[in-house]
């Protein structure tokens, strides 16, 4: 579906290169503006998401994990409708082609995170959102990093697992669908023996490492 959607769009802005260039110079205002929005709108995003930014190779959140309370969910779902309504406001005409495609393709960033706030409701009543939350499997599948300070920060995360589990069992609705509860059991399992098995066998040479009697 993405290609068909981006397809059109290769074809338009071939077509329209030659017309686009006289036009630059104009549009670099409203460009301007949008990358400063959309940069701060991801700055923003990946603080909140900081797993998703360890994934994506940005490494200033190592070994933070989400906050997920009511007061944080409340904050980021506020921030979400503020950029949606900007994007919305947002003067179109002002963007070059190149621009407004960006700009349609975090609007859509934006109503998705929407729907799975309001509509799905991932928070208060999915449980496997919780459940997977805390994969640290990244640490050990790419070398970022020295091994030791890998181990840091899966150590860090696996010390606030209690208080994020907390959390988790204060958000969640107390009637919850059955294959919901069955699959994030069985995700919560196999991140058990991940730890217990796997996780140690990667972190292997630091095994007299101090830092190893601590995880």
């Amino acid at each position: 579906m993405l290609k068909k959607l981006i397809l059109p769009i290769v074809v338009i802005t071939t077509l329209t290169g030659c017309r686009e260039n006289a036009k630059t110079s104009s549009f670099m205002k409203g460009d301007t503006k949008f990358e400063q929005i959309s940069d701060d709108f991801i700055k923003g995003y990946l603080a909140w998401r900081p797993e998703a930014s360890v994934i994506l190779g940005i490494h200033d959140f190592d070994g933070i994990i989400s906050n997920f309370s009511k007061d944080s969910r409340e904050n980021e779902l506020a921030r979400l409708k503020k950029y949606d309504q900007l994007l919305n406001n947002f003067n179109t005409a002002s963007l070059s082609p190149k621009a407004y495609y960006n700009l349609r393709i975090l609007q859509c960033g934006i109503k998705r995170e929407l729907f799975n706030f309001e509509v799905v409701e991932a928070y208060t009543k999915n449980p496997m959102t919780y459940a997977g939350a805390l994969d640290v499997s990244v640490y050990i599948k790419r070398n970022f990093a020295p091994l030791r300070d890998r181990l840091k920060s899966v150590i860090a995360i696996e010390k606030e697992a209690p208080v994020f589990f907390a959390t988790a069992k204060s958000n969640l609705a107390d009637s919850l669908a059955k294959p919901y509860i069955e699959t994030a059991i069985q995700i919560a399992r196999g991140f058990t023996d991940f730890l217990n098995s796997d996780l140690k066998t990667a972190f292997k040479e630091l095994e007299k490492d101090s830092l190893m009697t601590v995880f």
